[in-house]
């Protein structure tokens, strides 16, 4: 039977680009939110 190959390195690049992906998900709603409450303090007026 031949080794099993080990593929540690794809897994942990994987996981780095997944939570690369989610921080910038997260940093754009984050970013979003905070326009849109500037713009409704601004309506609020």
């Amino acid at each position: 039977m031949p080794p099993v190959p080990n593929t540690d390195a794809y897994m942990v690049l994987g996981y780095i680009v997944i939570i690369t992906i989610v921080s910038l998900y997260t940093l754009s709603l984050v970013m979003r939110f905070r326009s849109v409450h500037k713009d409704i303090e601004a309506l609020s007026e």
